[in-house]
């Protein structure tokens, strides 16, 4: 299994319910998280996760852990562990 974030589509959902369009920069200001990590997320190619990203990210999207992150199958069937810093 491996464990993916949902940015992207959180994204959209805060697109749709503020009717605007919400860049990284835009949201790289909000939450003082940068960019680079931003489309990290995004691509979903982060595999260290941290609550100091994390934290912000939840505050704007208003949502929780668990509406965040999902975990996937994968082919190797094995679960990825997970630790907050």
């Amino acid at each position: 299994m491996r464990l993916k974030n949902r940015f992207a589509e959180l994204v959209a959902a805060h697109e749709r319910k503020t009717a605007r369009k919400w860049t990284y920069e835009d949201i790289a200001r909000e939450t003082g998280v940068g960019m680079s990590t931003l489309s990290a997320y995004a691509n979903n190619k982060v595999r260290r996760f941290d609550a100091s990203t994390i934290e912000p990210l939840l505050a704007f999207f208003k949502c929780g852990v668990a509406d965040f992150f999902v975990l996937e199958e994968d082919d190797s069937g094995e679960l990825m562990a997970v630790a907050l810093a």
